[in-house]
């Protein structure tokens, strides 16, 4: 019984041993990809930022603005971009922000869903099927300008179609290695008195320009320029964040697994203590009873 126990200890702890190598592959491979994702976030920020200040100053030229991506309407029917990760293995980055969505759509009520990511797709798919207009599962934590645009050119076309009034967009914004905040920011339409502010927070000059061919032309050719980075930047904070997350709960993997193999090699060595011990009791015991026969 006690060899039969100590070689299912030993078969225990090759198999966690395994699996420690595993979960500290992923972290470094996390943190590699990391620090790219990363860079892509912090250095899209400036761009993202001047962006909105020319579409702050354009839309102050203006009494009225009217490009349609500034047209308000009366909100009967909104749509949800809810950005989440492909893979699993990254703590509770995905289930946030799931529950965050969920909470998100009792308030709104009539809600569609846009799903960039497997798991928002695997989510909703076995809980809202109905509300999903578009989605993408094939990211797979990397972002370029060009998937960027076909994505914000599908969703913006809801909103130009007027299928829909409002448009959002949920994702983890990526602040620390260690801290993450869940944004849902409105992304159609375009409020002027927003961007305005954006034009005023970047300490940009104002006023005293002269616009050509004109604000209405700069508009038509510069707002799908601005859709497209939205959605850029939220993916790009998005999958810094997922990487972060999954760097930790990799790290906190490897290291729970490490104090499981120190706790079972404690518990093979007095199994075979154990087992040491009887075996000598035994030949003890023979020892005596021979000396008697």
């Amino acid at each position: 019984m006690a060899m039969r126990s100590l070689r299912d200890i030993k078969r225990r702890i090759r198999s966690v041993k395994n699996t420690q190598q595993i979960t500290r592959a992923m972290e470094m491979v996390s943190a590699a990809k990391l620090r790219r994702a990363q860079n892509a976030a912090t250095s899209g920020r400036p761009y993202d930022d001047l962006l909105k200040e020319a579409v702050g100053e354009l839309a102050s030229s203006m009494e009225t603005v009217p490009h349609p991506y500034f047209e308000q309407r009366d909100v009967k029917a909104t749509v949800l971009v809810v950005v989440s990760s492909d893979k699993g293995f990254c703590g509770s980055f995905n289930s946030n922000i799931m529950r965050r969505a969920e909470a998100f759509l009792k308030e709104r009520g009539e809600c569609r869903l846009v799903l960039l990511g497997k798991k928002a797709n695997d989510y909703f798919m076995r809980r809202r099927p109905d509300q999903i207009v578009y989605k993408r599962t094939d990211l797979g934590a990397k972002i370029d300008h060009a998937t960027a645009v076909e994505i914000s050119r599908e969703i913006s076309g809801l909103f130009l179609s007027s299928d829909v009034d409002e448009v959002y967009l949920m994702y983890t914004k990526f602040i620390t290695m260690m801290r993450r905040s869940i944004e849902a920011d409105r992304f159609l339409p375009v409020g002027k008195a927003e961007v305005e502010s954006e034009a005023g927070a970047g300490g940009g000059m104002k006023k005293d320009f002269i616009l050509e061919p004109g604000p209405e032309e700069m508009l038509e050719q510069l707002m799908p320029v601005y859709a497209a980075s939205r959605v850029y930047m939220a993916l790009a904070e998005s999958f810094a964040s997922e990487h972060a997350a999954r760097m930790i709960a990799m790290g906190a993997a490897t290291k729970n697994a490490g104090e499981m193999i120190e706790h079972l090699i404690l518990i093979r060595n007095r199994v075979r203590q154990a087992a040491i011990t009887k075996e000598l009791s035994e030949i003890v015991g023979c020892i005596e009873a021979l000396k008697y026969s």
